[in-house]
Formats: C-alpha cells, sequence, structure tokens
C-alpha cells in the first residue's frame, strides 16, 4: 500500500510528515517506527531548508519492509557529507546511511526524490 502527502515548504510541516508517517505505521515495531521518523525529519528538513519548494512524502508498506521517499522540486543534488565536529548541520543523509537498510537518491524534473527502505522488524 502506498500512502502520499504533499507539504508546503515551512518548517512546521516537518512534524506533519511525522505525524502522517506515523500514521501509516501503526502495526510497526516501535522502534522501527522511531528510526523511520527519524529519518523523515531529516529528509523533510533538508527539502524546508535547501529546496525551497514544497515536498511529497511518499510511504509504501508491505511484505518487503517500508520504503519512504521524500521528493522536491528544488535546485541541488542530495549529497552525503562528512562535516567537521564543529559543524552545526550537514548529518541528515548520513543518519539516513545508517539507520536504513538502503538509500538512494534519484533526480526528477524539476528536482530530486531521496528514498530510503527498512525492514518492518527489528
Amino acid at each position: 500500500m502506498i500512502d502520499e502527502r504533499t507539504f508546503p515548504n515551512e518548517m512546521t510541516s516537518v512534524p506533519a510528515a511525522r505525524l502522517f508517517v506515523a500514521a501509516q505505521l501503526d502495526h510497526v515495531d516501535p522502534d522501527v517506527v522511531q528510526d523511520v521518523l527519524l529519518m523523515v525529519s531529516e529528509l523533510a528538513s533538508n527539502s524546508v531548508r535547501h529546496a525551497g519548494t514544497r515536498f511529497t512524502v511518499a510511504v509504501e508498506t508491505g511484505t518487503r519492509g517500508i520504503r519512504v521517499e521524500v521528493a522536491d522540486e528544488g535546485a541541488g543534488v542530495a549529497a552525503l557529507r562528512t562535516p567537521g565536529l564543529l559543524e552545526p548541520s550537514g548529518r541528515g543523509l548520513l543518519i539516513v546511511d545508517k539507520l536504513s537498510d538502503d538509500w538512494g537518491v534519484q533526480p526528477m524534473k524539476p528536482g530530486k526524490r531521496v528514498w530510503f527502505t527498512v525492514a518492518d522488524r527489528p
């Protein structure tokens, strides 16, 4: 099953995106849900901060686990960074890389889609 919702480019959309995703995962282990919601927060925040456009969150659940996509129409490329210890930001995709089973970035016209997958059991 796939559910999706589009959010405006404002910081209040980040917790709204988390709530939307959480509602789709009521049958999933709470520890897995926590990880998924942290990753959603990071990707939604990146869209608000860097893309400057609305963003869409899609959640797919099924026998193969959970897949979440966050898409926006902003220019620029989502790239894994290794910020220094004193840098206050730049760790969002590192978090996704560590918590997900797989992730990637798909260019779109315009914009990009960042996705991740996790098993629905710890």
